[in-house]
């Protein structure tokens, strides 16, 4: 997928009929005039289906949408005459929806998008995490299954994290003092280690999340492999916390303000999305906890974060129950460096 962004309008630049022309029709397209060849080529060669388009009047968004058909080249089209090369495209959204500030890039009839520090890049970028915020980190592992042949008192031991075939978002391991719960976590997270110096059968199996596909790694299948998933296996599937983790309660606080900056300043995004950006995606974090009824209220004189729960009672981190931080220290802490719970 590629961002690009284009304008819909003939000459006159007062046209102002894009989203008629969306709803309408639902095509983007381009004219041929002299000096376009290069954007036509790109329209017609390297647009590809699924790419996301964003609709612009000058510096002025109007819609955000989803490139769903092959290009077609129409001769004569009475009221459309200037657009001779199309495609089907999907809205997703449209700018009236929202109080987003003006494109930064005006200039241009058919533009690409691919340095992800551009400001045009994270212009659009921001618009479709909004509305598709899980497709936000699409890359990396889910554990499916776990089955290890010997090790401490783990024996033949297996364990799935499926319901109904699908993989559950959270799981909360329960168990009295002795019963392997950190040894099974520190053994996931040192798999490739503990199997590297010994053959056995123990395997992990995952869902690829970038291709869709179920891999079981088996340390020693993959020694004469040319391209090792060790380094995907250490840098997209673990992030194991120790069991004291109260302690990172000033680091979540110092991370929602950096979050929170982030959005205001370097993207140029309003506080009223700011706030909601972070609010709706902790909700979503905690969705799967019935009981956990805590939502982010807000940044209070640009010191102190502070959250509410159903009854309206305003307070800081530092007022949750022990068994609230607990919590919040885990889950909260894998959302602020942005491991996405699928």
């Amino acid at each position: 997928m590629t961002y690009w962004h284009m304008q819909l309008h003939p000459d006159d630049k007062n046209w102002g009929r894009e989203k008629e022309l969306l709803e309408k029709k639902a095509l983007i397209g381009l004219g041929d005039w002299d000096g376009g060849q290069s954007q036509i080529n790109q329209f017609k060669n390297e647009m590809q289906i699924g790419d996301i388009v964003l609709i612009k009047r000058g510096s002025i968004p109007i819609a955000l949408a989803e490139v769903i058909g092959n290009v077609n080249v129409i001769e004569e089209d009475r009221g459309l005459d200037w657009f001779k090369f199309r495609r089907e495209v999907k809205v997703l959204d449209y700018a009236f929806n929202h109080r987003f500030e003006n494109f930064p890039q005006p200039r241009g009839t058919l533009q690409k998008s691919i340095t992800e520090s551009s400001i045009t890049y994270k212009y659009i970028d921001n618009w479709y995490k909004l509305l598709n915020p899980y497709k936000s980190n699409n890359h990396g592992y889910k554990i499916s299954k776990i089955y290890i042949e010997k090790f401490k008192m783990f024996k033949d031991f297996n364990m799935s994290f499926l319901d109904d075939e699908e993989i559950l978002p959270i799981c909360i391991l329960a168990g009295i003092n002795g019963s392997g719960k950190t040894t099974l976590l520190e053994y996931i997270s040192n798999f490739i280690q503990l199997n590297s110096q010994t053959k056995n059968e123990s395997f992990i199996k995952l869902k690829n999340f970038s291709e869709n596909s179920i891999e079981t790694i088996n340390y020693q299948e993959l020694l004469n492999e040319t391209k090792s998933i060790e380094t995907e296996y250490n840098s997209n599937i673990i992030e194991y916390l120790p069991t004291n983790t109260h302690k990172n309660l000033e680091n979540i606080d110092e991370s929602i303000k950096t979050h929170l900056n982030k959005l205001v300043w370097n993207e140029r995004e309003s506080v009223d999305y700011a706030y909601k950006d972070i609010s709706e995606n902790i909700k979503k974090t905690f969705e799967e906890l019935n009981d956990f009824d805590i939502n982010f209220y807000s940044l209070k004189n640009g010191k102190t974060i502070t959250f509410s729960n159903k009854w309206g009672d305003v307070f800081s981190l530092d007022e949750l129950s022990t068994g609230q931080k607990t919590i919040f220290t885990k889950i909260l802490y894998l959302y602020m460096n942005n491991i996405k719970i699928k």
